[in-house]
């Protein structure tokens, strides 16, 4: 009887304490930011040819917006978050296509894949990677 109580005692106590032990790497520490580091801003293509011929594939980060050819969109909220192998930046966003009045609201993910190059993408099945281009416009920032 004795060792029957001692062992519910045991298992009441070490549970909780096992599952807030293995949960523990599970919790992702979001930081809010106020804008994307400067290291970020610039000019991003997907390949070299693609910086000559910036108004069809290159995109402009800047502290608070992301700019291309196909959509501007200005950052309403900013977070980064430690990943395996640096950190991820994500932007809640409005965005708006030329021709159109309404903004529409997206995610992007901003993944620094080395000092010149980055993965851009809504989510992380569709990230593509961009390299930084040599010469950023003037309104770069």
């Amino acid at each position: 009887m004795f060792l029957k109580r001692s062992a519910y005692i045991i298992a009441a106590v070490l549970l909780p304490v096992a599952v807030s032990i293995m949960s523990e790497p599970a919790i992702a520490y979001v930081k809010r930011i106020a804008s994307l580091p400067q290291s970020l801003w610039g000019m991003w293509a997907p390949n070299a040819d693609a910086c000559n011929d910036a108004d069809k594939l290159a995109v402009v980060l800047s502290a608070k917006s992301y700019k291309s050819s196909q959509v501007s969109c200005d950052f309403i909220d900013l977070s980064k978050t430690p990943g395996p192998t640096g950190p991820i930046y994500s932007a809640r966003a409005r965005c708006i296509q030329p021709g159109q009045t309404n903004p529409a609201q997206s995610n992007l993910i901003f993944r620094p894949e080395g000092s010149n190059r980055i993965s851009i993408g809504p989510d992380f099945k569709t990230l593509k990677i961009n390299q930084k281009c040599t010469a950023s416009p003037p309104n770069a920032h």
